[in-house]
């Protein structure tokens, strides 16, 4: 039996292995850099007496930097793959950091999260959701997935994260975290590889002669069938209005999600008198259902109409973030953590799907980084405008209201986002 189960861990085909290693990644980065900031917030703003605008600000560097490096890093992807990307961005990440610890003014505040900024926006580029479109194509929305509930399970690090700033202080906790991204990142990323056929394989570990019988003995096109003969180059893909509505769909319904990260600790202590730890508690929930919610609906895009997909967990993203507008008391908290952590990070592993599928494997990087430069720019503008109407009012409450019914704008995108004009006949997405 155990020579069984070696056997069988040796011949795991290595997308899987790649999957595993962005898995962990994705926790470390989307639970300490991404989530994980809303717990240096207050303790920053009270620290060095600035406001929460100047906090926002040198936080969104990361948002702000990725308008700009992601379509960069999205070139880089295609021509080096990701594991240079991602190793540099673990060592340039864990040097902000470290500098943070040391941060006593506004002014060394902004350089280390400037230089952290650097480090992570390769990541917040999407290299992930790029090397499984290399590596899967019949299983790709399954393998995008599940890589990326590793971001939602990243918020069972808030909770430690909140206890060692209590104990020791928002300093110390920068040092904690840039001791990590060493520890965990750099491993992680030496296992990346680019594409499987560099290495012998094709994407989803089937040999052509065997996945072609497989598939006719399951009644169903062959792994890989829906995928042009002839990629489109990336000037062809950005003349397509395709996709341009899905860069403005996944823009508009990621607004108030990526605020409400930043300012989650902080608006249920203004407006609901929810204390940071449990707060944290309810971000270690949302993770936990993340880990389900994601797989679950990169999986259903596998198997169904992904336009339709997509467009139910964007409505549904819309309608959490109107919940957590309006939570004013701790129960308050339960409907907006199912909602939200079930179904509003769900929509990016079909996004992701569909891009592939729309325009191909060969320029994906590029096409990729273009969707999420977007993305980045309207989550740093809608976070700044969260915080200066927290200075004027001191609520966040009609800021998220805002945003929530705002989302909505990005149904009617994705109603546009209809497939470009091929000259072979693939599926329907």
């Amino acid at each position: 039996m155990t020579n069984t189960r070696r056997k069988g861990f040796r011949n795991l085909y290595y997308g899987w292995w790649v999957a595993l290693a962005y898995f962990i990644l994705n926790i470390y980065f989307g639970g300490a850099l991404q989530q994980g900031f809303t717990v240096f917030f207050n303790p920053i703003r009270t620290s060095l007496g600035v406001s929460a605008t100047v906090v926002t600000l040198a936080i969104q560097f990361r948002s702000m930097i990725s308008v700009v490096t992601s379509p960069a890093v999205g070139l880089l992807f295609d021509r080096v793959g990701p594991r240079p990307l991602m190793l540099g961005s673990c060592f340039v990440g864990a040097a902000g950091m470290l500098l943070l610890s040391f941060a006593s003014s506004a002014s060394v505040l902004f350089v280390a999260l400037f230089i952290t900024a650097l480090g992570t926006s390769v990541w917040m580029a999407g290299t992930g959701p790029a090397t499984m479109a290399n590596w899967f194509v019949r299983k790709r929305g399954t393998a995008i997935g599940l890589i990326l509930a590793g971001i939602s399970l990243g918020g069972v690090l808030i909770p430690g994260m909140v206890w060692v700033e209590q104990t020791w202080g928002w300093h110390v906790l920068a040092r904690v975290l840039a001791a990590g991204l060493l520890i965990i990142g750099v491993p992680m990323s030496l296992v990346l590889r680019h594409r499987p056929e560099q290495y012998g394989l094709l994407p989803d570990g089937a040999l052509p002669a065997a996945e072609t019988a497989s598939s006719a003995t399951l009644g169903r096109k062959p792994a890989g069938s829906g995928v042009r003969a002839a990629d489109f180059t990336f000037g062809e893909a950005l003349r397509s209005r395709a996709l341009w509505a899905l860069v403005l769909a996944q823009a508009m319904t990621s607004i108030g999600g990526q605020a409400a990260m930043l300012f989650f600790i902080p608006h249920l202590e203004a407006d609901a008198g929810i204390s940071p730890a449990l707060a944290g508690v309810a971000l270690t929930a949302i993770g936990l259902l993340g880990v389900i919610g994601q797989p679950l609906v990169g999986w259903l895009s596998d198997i169904s109409r992904k336009r339709l997909v997509l467009g139910v967990a964007n409505a549904s993203a819309a309608v959490s973030v109107v919940l957590f507008a309006v939570i004013s008391q701790p129960w308050h908290l339960i409907p907006f953590v199912l909602l939200y952590g079930l179904t509003a990070r769900t929509g990016f592993p079909v996004l992701a799907s569909i891009l592939a599928e729309y325009f191909g494997r060969a320029n994906y990087g590029k096409i990729q980084g273009v969707v999420l430069g977007a993305t980045s720019l309207f989550g740093t503008a809608s976070a700044l405008l969260v915080a200066a109407a927290f200075d004027a009012t001191e609520s966040y409450v009609l800021p998220f209201l805002v945003l929530g019914f705002l989302e909505f704008l990005s149904l009617g995108f994705l109603a546009a986002a209809t497939r470009p004009k091929t000259r072979i006949p693939v599926a329907t997405a």
